[in-house]
């Protein structure tokens, strides 16, 4: 079982990891928890659908060079890691100027 074969499970732990703290102190600073649920309904599904096509995209050499085992997991995990870092900043960031955060 490769990593590549998994990666959509792997984007969606990772955007549950990024949305929900931020919807969270969204609900919490503003009190609007609606607008926090609203917003997660909206945001959760083009996260995943973002970060799981810009990971295939990323991921494609490694896996047409046949990367298998344990380094399948540790290449993707990393490269996920580190998509939906810059994610979960470029989202932190719009919400501060809409502020909304």
């Amino acid at each position: 079982m490769d990593a590549f074969d998994r990666l959509s499970i792997i984007c969606g732990f990772f955007t549950c990891l990024v949305i929900v703290p931020i919807i969270g102190l969204m609900g919490y600073t503003h009190g609007d928890w609606l607008m926090a649920v609203v917003f997660l309904i909206i945001c959760a599904p083009l996260f995943w659908i973002g970060g799981f096509s810009a990971a295939q995209f990323i991921t494609k050499p490694f896996v047409e060079k046949g990367l298998k085992g344990i380094f399948s997991w540790i290449v993707t995990v990393v490269l996920v890691a580190v998509l939906y870092i810059i994610l979960g900043l470029g989202l932190v960031f719009l919400l501060r100027n809409l502020q909304m955060l």
